[in-house]
């Protein structure tokens, strides 16, 4: 077993698996860099190269707004980059909503806890509740009716 910890992350991935991840990674780091200078820094700072499959750059953007702009910039993109070295050789641009992944839980606010209503409050709740003909409404406004100093 402590043998099986000692070994190089090589040995698991197969030498040239990894030095591919790696050369792909530092592709996809260029790209950026470069996609930077075509596309406004308020766009840029949440989108970012994901992935080339054949000719088409994959673009990942913060939502579904961003990959909207994306999408009507392609043709102008597409033209653009014919006279960029590294991003040439991109027939298309797939912009995709990057999807929220976090096992965190969400940062909602607490519930907090309702304050008392004030005797005149709760009268006046009451009162509109007993005008009211649908009966879970009605139920809802008797038990707010209830929470009273």
């Amino acid at each position: 077993m402590a043998d099986l910890y000692s070994k190089k992350a090589g040995t698991f991935l197969g030498g040239q698996d990894l030095l591919a991840i790696l050369r792909k990674a530092k592709l996809l780091n260029e790209i950026n860099e470069q996609l930077a200078k075509y596309l406004p820094p308020e766009i840029m700072a949440y989108c970012q190269a994901a992935n080339i499959i054949d000719n088409k750059l994959i673009i990942l953007t913060a939502n579904g707004s961003l990959a909207t702009q994306i999408r009507l910039r392609t043709p102008t993109l597409l033209e653009q980059f014919k006279a960029d070295p590294l991003l040439k050789n991109f027939k298309e641009i797939q912009p995709k909503v990057k999807r929220e992944t976090s096992t965190r839980p969400s940062r909602q606010k607490p519930k907090e806890k309702l304050a008392p209503l004030t005797p005149e409050t709760a009268q006046m709740v009451y009162d509109i509740a007993q005008s009211i003909s649908d009966p879970k409404l009605r139920e809802i406004l008797e038990r707010i009716a209830k929470r009273t100093k």
